[in-house]
């Protein structure tokens, strides 16, 4: 079938759904060359680099239909290329892989009205496959010392910190409290964590992680965490409302780590989420009221 017969053939909603296809296609080619020619990796950037080469050709392809030449779509480009420059190329890719959901089921339905172009779907399910054994980062194997390391300071530290806002009136003594206390417990879960990581590589011969690398992370994490909670309580003198404002940073905090799980492990976002939250509120709600029993019982009033 010659180009001029394939243009005319097409209805007019199938043609616009075509053209949204084909800006697709060209806008992940310039998305993946960008990503190629900054990957360090010669191995990953030649894959990344004949991905976006099959892109061109699929664009080409999709405009044989459409007689158009279609610009790239500029925000969509920027957002991702953005993303890169902030997070892992995993977490990226990921993104990027899920927006190619959407567009596999554009193809299914293409395929459906025109069954000649059903070839480009079976190679746009190649590139999902090449994608998967390219997200291979050293970062993915710490995953799980970031999510310890994250979780265990929110709820110690919001537990810490609604006990003490009960018990303790000077906002200051509380941050300084609290942070004494969050930074001998990131010495411990750092402890904690490579004692855990040798023994797995000692015992079951998994040395795909460093133990002193995991232990690092988990620290880290965790003192960072302590000190987004604590800083309400060094800027502000109310108690409960630095408080209510360490909890919103909480959850704002479990929002961000589950996205990003979810995006990287494949995992659903809001049964996580929802479960840390409920387990936060529940921590913030138990520790704030012995922290007022304390008060009342002992009769300290700081």
């Amino acid at each position: 079938m010659s180009d001029t017969a394939k243009q005319k053939e097409l209805p007019p909603e199938l043609r616009e759904l075509i053209e949204k296809i084909q800006q697709d296609e060209i806008t992940e080619y310039e998305i993946y060359s960008a990503l190629a020619r900054k990957e360090k990796d010669p191995e990953k950037a030649q894959l990344l680099q004949q991905i976006a080469n099959d892109e061109l050709k699929h664009y080409k392809y999709w405009k044989e239909w459409t007689g158009k030449d279609i610009k790239p779509a500029t925000i969509k480009k920027l957002f991702y290329l953005s993303l890169a420059k902030i997070f892992p190329k995993s977490f990226v890719l990921k993104l990027m892989e899920r927006g190619e959901e959407l567009s596999q089921e554009r193809y299914a339905y293409v395929a459906n009205k025109l069954p000649d172009t059903a070839h480009i779907i079976e190679e746009e399910r190649d590139h999902e496959m090449k994608l998967l054994d390219l997200i291979e980062e050293d970062i993915l194997k710490y995953i799980s010392s970031v999510v310890l390391g994250m979780n265990d300071a929110l709820v110690e530290m919001i537990g810490a910190l609604a006990g003490m806002s009960q018990a303790i009136k000077d906002s200051g003594v509380i941050a300084m409290a609290a942070f004494l206390t969050g930074f001998a417990a990131s010495l411990s879960m750092a402890a904690a964590e490579y004692l855990s990581t040798r023994e797995e590589a000692m015992t079951e011969g998994n040395t795909a992680k460093s133990p002193i690398k995991a232990a690092t992370v988990t620290g880290i994490t965790y003192i960072l965490v302590v000190v987004i909670l604590i800083l309400p309580f060094l800027l502000l003198q109310n108690t409960l409302i630095s408080l209510g404002i360490a909890v919103l940073s909480a959850i704002a905090i479990i929002a961000f780590f589950n996205f990003f799980v979810s995006i990287i492990r494949d995992r659903p976002f809001w049964r996580n989420f929802v479960e840390m939250v409920l387990i936060l509120f529940g921590v913030t709600l138990i520790s704030g009221g012995v922290g007022w029993i304390a008060r009342r019982l002992f009769g300290i009033d700081i």
